[in-house]
Order: C-alpha cells, then structure tokens, then sequence
C-alpha cells in the first residue's frame, strides 16, 4: 500500500533510518519548530537503511554527501541547515565528516 510517511529530523548532524525500500523524498519543512521529511513509501516493502546529514551553510561538504534534499531555516532564520542523503556504499572513512563539519550548533533552536 502506497502511502506518506513523516520522518523527524535529527538536529545532531547525521543520522540514519529504516525506510521501506524505494522510498521517495517529497519534501522538507519545519512544522511548529519541529524540522521534517516526508518520504512517499510502499508500506508491502522490505525496510532499508538510509543515511542523511545536516550541513550549515559555509562548510565542507563531505564526499558522502551525494543528494541535496533541500533546506531548512529555524530559530526565525538564525540557523541554515542543508539536507543531503549520504552514499551508505562509501567507505567509513569518507562518510565521517572533516573536522571542521562537526559538531553542528544549533544552540538556541527551538
């Protein structure tokens, strides 16, 4: 069966997800303060995992970092934060962010 399915974003940097497999992003937006993804999925589907990372803007972005999922504003626009979907299949070593990625700061965020 065919249906949308809300993800919340995680505001430590990167994270991943079980998605039922083929999962197609539709969107990112903050809804009450609460940053979000949704995903248009075949619930009949095995799950996969996915990987996804938050990057402010003016960082290094990592090699992993192969979709743009879009951008999110919050804290009135105080904190810019830029979705990718990383590329599971790399090695460890270019999934890890270069220093000056992490830790993300997003002090004062509702």
């Amino acid at each position: 069966m065919r249906t949308i399915l809300s993800v919340e974003i995680k505001l430590d940097g990167s994270w991943t997800k079980f998605l039922p497999k083929g999962a197609l992003f539709l969107s990112t937006q903050v809804v009450k303060g609460n940053p979000m993804m949704w995903f248009e999925v075949d619930t009949t589907k095995n799950h996969e995992e996915r990987s996804f990372r938050l990057l402010p803007s003016g960082r290094t972005i990592p090699p992993a970092c192969k979709i743009y999922l879009g951008t999110i504003q919050l804290n009135n626009g105080d904190v810019i934060l830029h979705i990718y979907e990383e590329d599971l299949a790399m090695p460890v070593a270019a999934i890890n962010a270069p220093s000056n990625v992490f830790p993300l700061h997003t002090q004062g965020v509702a």
